[in-house]
């Protein structure tokens, strides 16, 4: 990790890149896999689940290989960023996202008294480190 003036420079960013060989090399592990641990009676489902997930997840690691990159870009500093935010947004996150699935009028209530004073915070926050 560099500095890029007063911010880190960003040199590593990690992925798995989906080309028609990895594809091919993924459908080959697959196939070339014994999957008779799935029909043993012995075995408890969630014991032949993890069995099953370990399998193809190797194979998966396998046919696509992780790749690094320098992507150069420099991402702005986040001093402003408090542990009182980070909590706050650990509150009003879910609490968002429960209200957007249920629509219920507690949670309604509850994200409305939350956000406004996370909006007041972060940009009290910000402000402040201008």
């Amino acid at each position: 990790m560099d500095i890029c003036g007063d911010r880190i420079l960003q040199v590593n960013r990690k992925f798995r890149p989906l080309t028609e060989s990895s594809l091919n090399d993924f459908h080959l592990a697959l196939e070339g896999l014994s999957w008779d641990f799935v029909r043993y009676k012995t075995v408890g489902t969630n014991d032949a689940f993890q069995d099953f997930q370990n399998a193809f997840m190797g194979c998966y690691r396998t046919a696509f290989s992780e790749r690094e990159v320098n992507d150069g870009r420099c991402t702005p500093g986040l001093d402003w960023y408090t542990e009182e935010l980070r909590s706050m947004t650990n509150d009003l996150n879910p609490t968002s996202e429960l209200y957007d699935k249920y629509k219920t009028e507690p949670l309604r209530k509850l994200r409305n008294r939350l956000k406004p004073n996370y909006k007041f915070d972060l940009n009290k926050a910000k402000i402040q480190k201008l």
